[in-house]
Protein backbone atom coordinates (compact mmCIF):
# COMPACT_ATOMS: atom_id res chain seq x y z
CA UNK A 1 0.00 0.00 0.00
CA UNK A 2 2.35 2.34 1.23
CA UNK A 3 4.31 1.43 -2.69
CA UNK A 4 0.96 2.56 -4.32
CA UNK A 5 0.90 5.71 -2.34
CA UNK A 6 4.50 6.62 -3.25
CA UNK A 7 3.96 5.69 -7.00
CA UNK A 8 0.40 7.63 -7.07
CA UNK A 9 2.38 10.88 -5.29
CA UNK A 10 5.47 9.77 -7.88
CA UNK A 11 2.71 10.25 -10.75
CA UNK A 12 1.12 13.48 -9.32
CA UNK A 13 4.32 14.67 -9.34
CA UNK A 14 5.45 13.83 -12.76
CA UNK A 15 2.01 15.03 -13.83
CA UNK A 16 2.54 18.24 -12.24
CA UNK A 17 5.75 18.78 -13.92
CA UNK A 18 4.64 17.81 -17.25
CA UNK A 19 2.09 20.31 -17.00
CA UNK A 20 4.76 22.84 -16.18
CA UNK A 21 7.33 22.13 -18.87
CA UNK A 22 3.85 22.37 -21.15
CA UNK A 23 3.31 25.38 -19.78
CA UNK A 24 6.64 26.64 -20.29
CA UNK A 25 6.63 25.45 -23.82
CA UNK A 26 3.34 26.66 -24.98
CA UNK A 27 4.63 30.36 -23.75
CA UNK A 28 7.80 29.72 -25.34
CA UNK A 29 5.61 29.06 -28.53
CA UNK A 30 3.29 31.85 -28.12
CA UNK A 31 6.52 34.01 -27.94
CA UNK A 32 8.08 32.89 -31.03
CA UNK A 33 4.89 33.03 -32.84
CA UNK A 34 4.55 36.29 -31.97
CA UNK A 35 8.46 36.79 -33.26
CA UNK A 36 7.67 35.51 -36.62
CA UNK A 37 4.47 37.81 -36.67
CA UNK A 38 6.84 40.65 -36.03
CA UNK A 39 9.45 39.50 -38.39
CA UNK A 40 7.14 38.94 -41.25
CA UNK A 41 5.62 42.83 -40.64
CA UNK A 42 9.02 43.91 -40.68
CA UNK A 43 9.64 41.73 -43.74
CA UNK A 44 6.18 42.97 -45.73
CA UNK A 45 7.23 46.85 -44.67
CA UNK A 46 10.90 46.09 -46.22
CA UNK A 47 8.78 44.48 -49.41
CA UNK A 48 6.96 47.99 -49.28
CA UNK A 49 9.55 49.97 -49.11
CA UNK A 50 11.77 48.85 -51.95
CA UNK A 51 9.03 48.49 -53.99
CA UNK A 52 8.29 52.20 -53.35
CA UNK A 53 12.31 52.84 -54.02
CA UNK A 54 12.16 50.43 -57.17
CA UNK A 55 9.17 53.30 -58.45
CA UNK A 56 10.97 56.54 -56.97
CA UNK A 57 14.04 54.95 -58.96
CA UNK A 58 11.88 54.16 -61.94
CA UNK A 59 10.79 57.99 -61.84
CA UNK A 60 13.82 59.35 -61.45
CA UNK A 61 15.44 57.29 -64.28
CA UNK A 62 12.38 58.91 -66.83
CA UNK A 63 12.98 62.21 -65.68
CA UNK A 64 17.17 61.84 -66.40
CA UNK A 65 16.45 60.50 -69.71
CA UNK A 66 13.83 63.92 -70.57
CA UNK A 67 16.46 66.00 -68.97
CA UNK A 68 19.11 64.35 -70.76
CA UNK A 69 16.61 64.70 -74.55
CA UNK A 70 16.26 68.31 -73.64
CA UNK A 71 19.86 68.54 -73.38
CA UNK A 72 20.50 67.25 -76.32
CA UNK A 73 17.58 69.18 -78.07
CA UNK A 74 19.40 73.03 -76.57
CA UNK A 75 22.64 71.31 -77.85
CA UNK A 76 20.94 71.13 -81.38
CA UNK A 77 19.15 74.59 -80.98
CA UNK A 78 22.56 76.21 -79.51
CA UNK A 79 24.34 74.82 -82.60
CA UNK A 80 22.28 76.28 -84.98
CA UNK A 81 22.30 80.19 -83.18
CA UNK A 82 26.37 79.87 -83.04
CA UNK A 83 26.74 78.37 -86.69
CA UNK A 84 23.33 80.02 -88.43
CA UNK A 85 22.55 79.49 -92.20
CA UNK A 86 23.05 81.99 -94.91
CA UNK A 87 19.94 81.47 -97.51
CA UNK A 88 20.92 78.83 -99.96
CA UNK A 89 23.91 77.57 -98.22
CA UNK A 90 24.02 74.31 -97.40
CA UNK A 91 24.81 73.08 -93.42
CA UNK A 92 28.04 71.19 -93.38
CA UNK A 93 28.22 68.92 -90.43
CA UNK A 94 30.92 68.78 -88.10
CA UNK A 95 32.82 65.83 -87.09
CA UNK A 96 33.08 67.10 -83.35
CA UNK A 97 28.94 68.22 -83.38
CA UNK A 98 28.54 70.88 -80.40
CA UNK A 99 30.74 70.37 -77.69
CA UNK A 100 28.59 72.56 -74.91
CA UNK A 101 28.21 75.71 -74.28
CA UNK A 102 31.25 77.91 -74.39
CA UNK A 103 31.15 81.12 -73.23
CA UNK A 104 34.48 82.35 -75.58
CA UNK A 105 33.11 81.77 -78.41
CA UNK A 106 29.82 83.33 -77.48
CA UNK A 107 31.72 86.66 -76.74
CA UNK A 108 33.93 86.37 -79.87
CA UNK A 109 30.81 86.05 -82.20
CA UNK A 110 27.99 88.26 -80.05
CA UNK A 111 27.61 91.69 -81.15
CA UNK A 112 25.38 92.79 -78.81
CA UNK A 113 27.53 91.45 -75.80
CA UNK A 114 30.58 93.69 -77.90
CA UNK A 115 28.68 96.86 -78.19
CA UNK A 116 27.70 96.75 -74.01
CA UNK A 117 31.47 96.27 -73.47
CA UNK A 118 31.93 98.89 -75.79
CA UNK A 119 29.34 101.26 -74.00
CA UNK A 120 30.94 100.70 -70.56
CA UNK A 121 34.43 101.17 -71.94
CA UNK A 122 33.33 104.58 -73.13
CA UNK A 123 31.42 105.28 -69.98
CA UNK A 124 34.25 104.91 -67.56
CA UNK A 125 36.44 106.83 -70.23
CA UNK A 126 36.30 110.21 -71.07
CA UNK A 127 35.65 110.92 -75.25
CA UNK A 128 39.41 110.54 -76.28
CA UNK A 129 39.15 111.22 -80.21
CA UNK A 130 35.93 112.33 -80.78
CA UNK A 131 34.79 109.13 -82.51
CA UNK A 132 31.62 107.05 -81.79
CA UNK A 133 31.23 103.27 -82.82
CA UNK A 134 27.38 102.94 -84.22
CA UNK A 135 25.00 100.11 -83.90
CA UNK A 136 27.16 97.76 -85.95
CA UNK A 137 30.40 98.01 -84.04
CA UNK A 138 32.27 100.36 -86.44
CA UNK A 139 33.54 103.84 -85.26
CA UNK A 140 33.05 107.04 -87.52
CA UNK A 141 34.29 110.51 -86.27
CA UNK A 142 32.16 112.60 -84.94
CA UNK A 143 31.23 116.05 -86.51
CA UNK A 144 32.33 118.69 -84.13
CA UNK A 145 30.54 121.43 -83.34
CA UNK A 146 32.09 124.72 -84.16
CA UNK A 147 32.26 127.39 -80.84
CA UNK A 148 30.89 130.83 -81.91
CA UNK A 149 34.05 131.99 -79.43
CA UNK A 150 36.79 129.53 -80.67
CA UNK A 151 35.90 128.80 -84.44
CA UNK A 152 38.50 125.88 -86.18
CA UNK A 153 40.65 126.25 -88.81
CA UNK A 154 38.40 124.21 -91.45
CA UNK A 155 35.62 126.46 -90.83
CA UNK A 156 37.37 129.73 -91.34
CA UNK A 157 38.66 129.30 -94.76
Amino acid sequence: MKQLMKLKEEQEEYIIKAQHEKLVLKQEMENKSKFLEEAQKQLEEVRVNRERMDQDVMLAHRKLQQASTNVKHWNVQMNRLMHPIAPGEKRTMLSSGFCGFQPTLLSRRDSSLKLKQNLEKKKSDPVKNGSKENVNGETEKQLQTPDKDNPSPATLG
